[in-house]
């Protein structure tokens, strides 16, 4: 039997021989994932050996890593501001600037808290469910163009905030409001990359995330 050492070792090797940017993180996340463990818990016992039924279940997901299939979508899972959102194909994953922008946005508010928040193509919902953690007395809205995003984002909803004060509209930007209701704070990740940059980015972005979430044109 294999211990988690030399697995680990193995996969590294053959993500870095597929060109992956992170070969030793994303080993090291993809076993630890497919045990339902967290990272830290493979270094505290690295001579472990893997049976064959949990080898099985990791062997697929480091060959969809080697295809450069982002990690998120493989594990299901991504960390944004202190949450544990579900992530599927179709939707956006959330970038560690997102959530930059959201710990910029808390800290150019200080002590005053929005009682209104909008997030516009809120994709998986990392953004107005960061805020209505933050901000639990605050009414969040959020929209996006894509019913399969608003699904998503309600089922991490459900998940991470049960009970919390959302609401979730389908359509283009403001258009999709009931009203035209005054908002405190307007958050947005639009799309940001122009064709010829998506043309040129990375096999992960390229060839998996949503392309309408990526680019809205020539310029």
């Amino acid at each position: 039997m294999l211990t988690v050492r030399e697995i680990k070792a193995r996969t590294e090797r053959f993500l870095e021989g597929k060109g992956v940017p992170n070969p030793k993180l994303d080993a090291d996340l993809l076993i630890a994932a497919s045990l339902g463990l967290r990272r830290l818990d493979l270094y505290m016992d690295m001579d472990r050996p893997l049976t064959e039924s949990q080898l099985d279940a990791l062997r697929p997901w480091v060959r969809r890593r080697g295809e450069r299939e982002p990690l998120q979508y493989i594990t299901g899972w991504v960390e944004f501001g202190g949450l544990r959102l579900r992530c599927e194909h179709g939707t956006l994953i959330p970038r560690p600037e997102t959530e930059e922008l959201f710990e910029t946005v808390c800290g150019l508010l200080g002590a005053q808290a929005p009682q209104r928040i909008l997030d516009l193509g809120t994709g998986c919902g990392a953004l107005a469910l960061a805020f209505a953690k933050r901000y639990p007395e605050a009414a969040v809205t959020a929209v996006d163009a894509s019913e399969a995003c608003l699904e998503l984002a309600r089922v991490n909803a459900t998940a991470a905030l049960p009970g919390g004060s959302l609401r979730f509209f389908r359509g283009d930007w403001f258009d999709a409001l009931p009203e035209r209701e005054p908002f405190e704070l307007i958050v947005s990740n639009p799309p940001y990359l122009c064709e010829r940059e998506l043309a040129t980015a990375e096999p992960e972005v390229r060839a998996y995330e949503p392309r309408e979430a990526l680019t809205a044109g020539p310029d």
